[in-house]
């Protein structure tokens, strides 16, 4: 909701929307066979068995542009784990396939990041746009791109 309301408030000429946003939410907790909304849990004894059921989140990327407008530029990001440049190449095909797509879409794969090193890809409508050895050089390709 807090997005939402910024986004058609404010005039944005970009949104670099981060990919931390949660696939999933607690939908209820089940406390030794007996379900309690999310949001309405007693306390818990250690002794208890726990189980969380989640639901599936919407995905917000798809309504940045809705609610901006079509001026502005929506960057989005594709973190994969372990896939081929051609798994990675189609998900993030998926999102520009949306009925409201990104502009831009910065790609990475868990399995390549370490502490000195984290790559991306920066993908346009049209495909790879270039490749990137840090968030740093990518920050600044994004930049470059939008100022086109």
């Amino acid at each position: 909701h807090i997005l939402k309301e910024e986004c058609t408030a404010g005039s944005y000429d970009a949104v670099i929307h981060a990919a931390a946003v949660s696939d999933y939410s607690p939908e209820a907790v089940i406390i030794d066979g007996k379900e309690y909304p999310a949001g309405l849990i007693p306390k818990i004894s250690s002794e208890k068995s726990l189980l969380i059921k989640m639901k599936k989140n919407p995905k917000l990327i798809e309504s940045i542009k809705l609610w901006t407008g079509k001026n502005c530029t929506l960057v989005g990001f594709k973190l994969t784990s372990n896939a081929t440049r051609k798994e990675q190449e189609t998900a993030v095909a998926k999102m520009f396939s949306a009925e409201n797509p990104p502009d831009l879409v910065a790609a990475n794969d868990l399995s390549l990041i370490t502490p000195d090193f984290h790559p991306f890809r920066l993908y346009k409508k049209t495909g790879l746009a270039t490749e990137c050895s840090s968030t740093e050089s990518m920050c600044g390709h994004i930049l470059r791109i939008m100022i086109k």
